[in-house]
């Protein structure tokens, strides 16, 4: 019996059960798979409750104490969500050339599949590190048609044949984009820089120290730990509904280590966490900086095998640096999306990633299978995606890290 387009489409949908998917989004994606996760962001809005401080009563005196009395303090986050797409089609061609052999029907829809999954969730593991405003890097410099980064390491963020759109802000003062996508046609991920086919600033964009966007982005991303824990106390600017200027540990902790080892860096900030009653149970700074933290200790590292937060998944593992902390100790992992010179000391515990239903997944609908037709072309269309938002019971147990630069 020859194999029909309906039954091609049902392989899309068995081929990938919810484990594979999974498997797929959290491979490499360090943050987003040691984040714990709840798919139960249904209606508008996700409250997260905080008790952000003690009862600031008291006195040695009892009726200083009787008449100064007070309550301890509560807020509450109104998360709302955000989402992403990712999409794929298979050509009907590429589908019926493949009908007298199914193993290479298999082999079309599983690179293009797991591509488009990979694509989706390293999109969300980005945004995990930033502020919600969607951008990918900064212009560094422009000569004609290419493009340097202002910091190298995040050529990671791009991706050839993906189109960038520029702003002087960064996404979170609300506007818009400049408008004017560009197609990037090759990458030089050594020297940092973007190739496209025209001249990058000739209609007046992509200038010094511009913010770069995938097309669409703009001010649309997940607020990650760049926005729950800022590099300065937040203003009183309502952050999903609450004025964190009253306190600062409602927008975290800092430490500017800039002038230490990174070593003593990561030591001094964990101290200070613990300090303020925080029991951090990850490090976690981009790839190159655990790197140096490595060469520091020489033959003084430990390491330690770090699993995602799914069990199902601990197969994937991370390797860890073992740090010994005032309160125990606290595993350093490296993430090729932390920005570079910064790391995020958490108490893993106080976070968690909101979704409806799985992040990643098949876009489905009433029934409906993991692909269609495209409308206008002859091919079938397959759609990833998820909605959601992150989200922390305790900023004031988290810290920013500035780290050395050299």
């Amino acid at each position: 019996m020859a194999l029909t387009v309906t039954q091609a489409q049902g392989i899309l949908k068995t081929r990938y059960p919810s484990m594979k998917i999974q498997f797929a989004g959290y491979k490499d994606n360090v943050l987003f798979s040691l984040l714990p996760k709840d798919s139960t962001f249904t209606g508008d809005y996700f409250k997260v409750p905080i008790n952000w401080g003690g009862n600031a009563a008291g006195s040695h005196v009892f009726s200083t104490a009787q008449a100064n009395k007070a309550s301890g303090k509560y807020d509450a986050f109104l998360l709302s969500r955000v989402r992403d797409y990712a999409l794929g089609s298979i050509s009907t061609e590429a589908i019926k050339a493949s009908m007298s052999d199914v193993g290479a029907f298999l082999k079309v829809v599983t690179p293009e599949t797991d591509n488009t999954i990979r694509q989706c969730s390293h999109s969300l593991n980005i945004d995990l590190f930033r502020n919600g405003g969607g951008a990918r890097g900064q212009v560094g410099g422009v000569q004609t048609t290419t493009l340097t980064l202002k910091e190298p390491s995040d050529v990671v963020h791009f991706e050839v044949g993906m189109k960038i759109v520029s702003d002087d802000t960064d996404g979170t003062s609300g506007g818009a984009d400049d408008g004017q996508a560009l197609t990037i046609t090759a990458i030089d991920r050594s020297a940092g820089t973007l190739t496209t086919s025209v001249t990058w600033t000739a209609g007046g964009n992509f200038s010094d120290n511009d913010y770069l966007f995938r097309e669409g982005d703009f001010g649309l991303a997940v607020s990650g730990l760049a926005a729950w824990v800022p590099s300065s106390a937040p203003s009183n600017t309502s952050f999903f509904n609450v004025d964190r200027s009253v306190d600062s540990r409602l927008g975290g902790l800092r430490y500017t280590g800039t002038s230490e080892s990174i070593e003593e860096a990561l030591i001094s900030a964990e101290t200070q966490a613990h300090v303020n009653g925080a029991k951090l149970s990850h490090i976690i700074m981009n790839t190159a900086d655990l790197g140096d933290l490595r060469k520091s200790l020489g033959s003084r590292v430990e390491y330690e095998r770090v699993s995602p937060s799914d069990p199902a998944m601990a197969k994937i593992g991370f390797r860890g640096i073992v740090l010994a902390g005032a309160a125990g100790d606290v595993v350093c992992v490296g993430d090729r999306d932390c920005p570079k010179s910064v790391a995020y000391g958490l108490q893993m515990d106080t976070w968690k990633f909101y979704s409806l239903g799985p992040a990643p997944q098949f876009l489905t609908a009433m029934g409906q299978d993991s692909s269609l037709w495209d409308y206008n072309a002859d091919s079938v269309e397959f759609r990833i995606g998820w909605y959601g938002q992150l989200g922390c019971s305790d900023p004031g147990k988290n810290i920013r890290i500035s780290l050395p630069t050299g």
